[in-house]
């Protein structure tokens, strides 16, 4: 770590101020106008320092501050290697700003990042004595997947066992995959693996960061998911209304990966009822209910399939395999969708045989061997 002096820009009528540090740096800001900071968040629109609105609404003030940073460009490599999931460049809208937010560290060389900030709380500098600053959260927080491993492993009395996902020499092969929004690609494609990088250069090895799949945003009421402001669904109750099965499913097929989407309480019926019930639940139902009522809860042997019943069976082998290199490249909503369009064709083809029918003939002519049924 070492010194660098931190620049503070005021923009936006003086009620929107966010901090620039280093001059080397450029900064993420709501556009300017009057925005209560308590509602900084609503504003969606983030920008580059050099596309900020109205840049000149307010002489800015230069304070200098020192700060400790992390020496990046220290890394004996070019640059972390950048894991993001290519799809979170697709979207529209905030789409331009995740390009930018990826492009930024391509054009130019690594270099040190502030870890501190002047504050009265939070997690002290364990190093030297500085009683005024504080680690800056981001900083700190996305080392707690690792901490948060070596805890619970102490908690379950197995110390060793988060090695097994960790430690690169204990398990090369592991994959680590870190599902994130937008607004933190920086952080966990550049800042963590670059910490990562750095430990490794001492005597234990960490396993890097497999892929770091970016979405957009899942937005309620018009707005991103916020707490504070008491936009939120509290899963708590809402668990015991609908099944977490039904949660998987809906927030699966409504992903942002490519695109901001709005979560709407009619949205999530109409996929449950038409879709996840409808198709998957009905497919389920019907086969489970023939195997119980027609042949005592036995599957039964097959008989000779014809060219249709053959075509099918090939159609959802091919699927295991589309499917599972979808979930391999944590392509989620494309597996989703696929799922459900086999899960369609197989209904579609119950409709069409009509298995029901031959059933109860032959039941009936092996119970009573005229096929009367009486």
């Amino acid at each position: 770590m070492h010194r660098n002096r931190s620049y503070r820009l005021v923009t936006g009528g003086g009620n929107v101020a966010k901090r620039l540090r280093g001059a080397n740096q450029s900064i993420a800001a709501p556009a300017c106008g009057r925005v209560r900071r308590a509602r900084i968040l609503d504003v969606h629109a983030l920008h580059a320092a050099r596309r900020i609105a109205r840049p000149g609404c307010r002489p800015g003030r230069e304070r200098s501050r020192e700060h400790l940073h992390v020496g990046r460009g220290q890394l004996d490599i070019e640059r972390p290697q950048v894991l993001v999931d290519p799809r979170a460049l697709l979207g529209a809208g905030d789409g331009d700003d995740v390009l930018a937010l990826r492009q930024q560290p391509r054009q130019r060389e690594l270099r040190g990042r502030a870890i501190t900030r002047d504050l009265d709380w939070g997690v002290t500098i364990p190093v030297g004595d500085y009683p005024e600053k504080r680690i800056y959260v981001w900083y700190d927080a996305v080392i707690g997947y690792l901490s948060a491993a070596i805890e619970w492993a102490k908690v379950n009395g197995t110390e060793d066992a988060w090695m097994q996902w960790w430690d690169a020499d204990t398990n090369p092969a592991a994959r680590i995959y870190n599902f994130i929004g937008k607004d933190n690609i920086i952080f966990h494609t550049i800042v963590w693996p670059g910490m990562l990088i750095g430990w490794n250069a001492g005597p234990t090895r960490m396993n890097l960061p497999y892929d770091v799949p970016a979405n957009e945003y899942l937005n309620f009421r018009g707005a991103q998911f916020s707490t504070s402001r008491g936009n939120v669904i509290g899963w708590n109750t809402v668990l015991r209304e609908f099944q977490a099965d039904a949660w998987r499913y809906v927030l699966t097929a409504m992903a942002p990966e490519s695109s901001d989407v709005e979560f709407t309480w009619q949205d999530f019926m109409d996929r449950i009822n038409n879709e996840l019930v409808a198709n998957w639940g009905n497919l389920v139902n019907r086969m489970l209910g023939f195997a119980y009522k027609r042949f005592d809860g036995v599957v039964p042997t097959p008989g000779a399939l014809d060219e249709t019943s053959r075509a099918l069976l090939d159609e959802i082998k091919a699927g295991f395999d589309g499917i599972g290199e979808l979930y391999n490249t944590v392509k989620l909503k494309a597996a989703l969708t696929e799922t459900r369009r086999l899960s369609q064709r197989v209904n579609q083809y119950l409709n069409d045989k009509a298995p029901w029918k031959s059933i109860g003939f032959c039941v009936a002519i092996t119970r009573n061997g005229d096929g009367s049924g009486k």
